[in-house]
């Protein structure tokens, strides 16, 4: 994750504290998941965060170790993630902010749906609203099986 600053290594002690504080039980205003291989091996995340209740809008968050990419593991993470966001939760707007010299992560990004809606300085941002997500072929706005 070099283009977004590297990985974050902790100790064992303030991995334990981010898990329960992130993931399990979390917490309401985040959403953070595990990707992993058919094999059950991790290889990434993707997560919202900041949930604005009022709006129902959050950023997007979306990483796959580097010895996984280029197989189509973001993107199929992305979709199926997306279709939750947006069905199940009832999420209706996505944002994710990018390094501008991250081209993958603007390819992927675009390749699920977001438009770029800006671009100054250190920051690219996209955003994918609820009825953009469903107007995409595969996605009528019912639950994918």
């Amino acid at each position: 994750m070099r283009p977004v600053g590297g990985p974050i290594l902790l100790r064992d002690d303030e991995a334990e504290r981010w898990y329960a504080r992130v993931v399990d039980p979390g917490r309401g205003a985040d959403c953070y998941c595990l990707i992993h291989l058919l094999d059950d091996s991790p290889v990434g995340e993707i997560s919202f965060h900041r949930l604005e209740p009022q709006r129902m809008a959050a950023d997007l968050n979306l990483k796959v170790m580097a010895s996984a990419r280029g197989r189509g593991i973001g993107r199929e993470a992305g979709r199926r993630f997306l279709d939750y966001y947006f069905n199940s939760f009832g999420g209706r707007l996505l944002t994710d902010n990018l390094a501008p010299g991250n081209a993958l992560g603007q390819a992927v990004i675009a390749g699920l749906g977001f438009r770029q809606v800006s671009g100054h300085g250190d920051v690219v941002r996209y955003e994918l609203s609820a009825e953009e997500f469903r107007q995409l072929p595969g996605h009528s706005g019912g639950r994918q099986v």
